[in-house]
């Protein structure tokens, strides 16, 4: 749905930021809950747990704004997808 409202001819800015909201209110829900799972499985290291889950957290970030750079057209559809 994101990536069909980022079309330019389709939604506009509103059709974009809409469907933005609520993946990035639902990925706060999800973020939240793995890193209590992860940290349940090696209560004994939870600090150790903690890294390594928030290293890949930032690595997916910086891989993901690499890759929307790359594919860079001018217009919002990357961002879409």
């Amino acid at each position: 749905m994101l990536a069909y409202n980022a079309r330019p001819d389709w939604g506009g800015p509103l059709g974009l930021v809409t469907p933005h909201f609520f993946f990035v209110s639902a990925n706060g829900f999800i973020v939240a809950n793995s890193m209590v799972r992860a940290l349940s499985l090696f209560p004994e290291s939870a600090g150790a747990a903690s890294e390594v889950v928030g290293s890949l957290q930032y690595g997916f970030g910086v891989l993901g704004s690499a890759l929307v750079a790359i594919f860079a057209d001018g217009t919002p559809v990357r961002w879409g997808l």
